[in-house]
């Protein structure tokens, strides 16, 4: 086998010789060579060391969505947040309308179609 090929040597004879004897010639064939398959003889280091990496990645994404899973049940429900939240921003006053202008926009009813033509 040589770089990666294999070969076959074939002998024939010759049969139109002058003296009566037959005189062998060497040829050599070379066969089709599958791409996916490793040659014959070797061990598929390369196939190996890949497969390993794969699986540490795979080890190292568990553990980081273990950690994460970890974060996760230490964090409060979002609806209590939620809650929170809205009643943190219900009960301040907004700083960008003044009291005048609030209690005027409570009093006053909204215009109709009807009352703009």
């Amino acid at each position: 086998m040589e770089n990666g090929r294999s070969l076959k040597s074939c002998s024939s004879s010759s049969g139109a010789s002058s003296s009566g004897s037959s005189s062998s010639v060497g040829v050599v064939v070379v066969g089709p060579v599958s791409p996916k398959s490793p040659p014959s003889g070797s061990l598929d280091m390369y196939g190996k060391r890949r497969q390993l990496v794969k699986v540490q990645v795979l080890e190292r994404e568990i553990a980081l969505l273990q950690e994460e899973l970890k974060a996760v049940d230490v964090l409060q429900p979002a609806s209590k947040c939620c809650r929170e939240v809205h009643e943190y921003v219900d009960g301040r006053q907004d700083p960008f309308i003044s009291k005048k202008e609030e209690s005027h926009l409570l009093h006053k009813p909204c215009l109709s179609w009807k009352q703009l033509w």
